[in-house]
């Protein structure tokens, strides 16, 4: 399941930027992916990563959390990327179940 979830949360993290015609740069792609796999793990920890309410609160999380990038693209005018810098603004969104904690 862990693999299944973390490929499902990535294809989720994609389809939220791509509705906003924007796409990750590699760099980025890389931290978001990181940010997922700790994700998953967290809810594995919490043995949680089958519960399909929890699922869905990652979900919206991660949306959220895809949504706080696109703004900061836009702020600094970096559309249509969501790069190594945007990432790091959204990160002021933790702690952000299950994805981060500071």
């Amino acid at each position: 399941m862990p693999l299944k979830l973390e490929q499902r949360l990535w294809r989720l993290a994609q389809r939220a930027a791509s509705v906003l015609y924007l796409d990750f740069t590699p760099d980025c792609s890389r931290l978001v992916h990181e940010l997922i796999a700790a994700g998953v793990e967290q809810m594995e920890f919490e043995h949680v990563a089958e519960r399909k309410d929890k699922i869905e609160k990652a979900e919206q999380n991660l949306e959220r959390f895809v949504r706080k990038m696109a703004e900061e693209s836009l702020r600094l005018g970096r559309l249509p990327k969501l790069d190594e810098q945007t990432f790091k603004a959204a990160l002021k969104l933790c702690p952000l179940w299950p994805f981060c904690w500071e």
